[in-house]
């Protein structure tokens, strides 16, 4: 699991489980048991990871945004991209 993420007990008495999805948005979901939520929560993880190398590292959504292309326009003037 990453750091910090771990299942949290809500006062239902559930377990709530936080991650970031291979689009860069926040999702959550509550399980009964906290090993339920322990396992779902490694792995979703684990697709979300698989998902982005599949995107090759990038966001589609970033890139159609202007803060992204201006950000891209800085680096490659300075010569920091490969």
């Amino acid at each position: 699991m990453a750091r910090g993420a771990a299942p949290v007990r809500l006062l239902s008495g559930s377990w709530n489980i936080r991650w970031v999805d291979a689009k860069g948005q926040r999702r959550s979901a509550t399980f009964a048991t906290f090993n339920e939520a322990r396992q779902e929560l490694a792995r979703r993880q684990v697709e979300a990871v698989a998902e982005r190398r599949a995107l090759g590292g990038r966001r589609a959504a970033d890139e159609k945004s202007p803060r992204y292309a201006g950000w891209t326009a800085a680096v490659l003037d300075r010569g920091i991209a490969r």
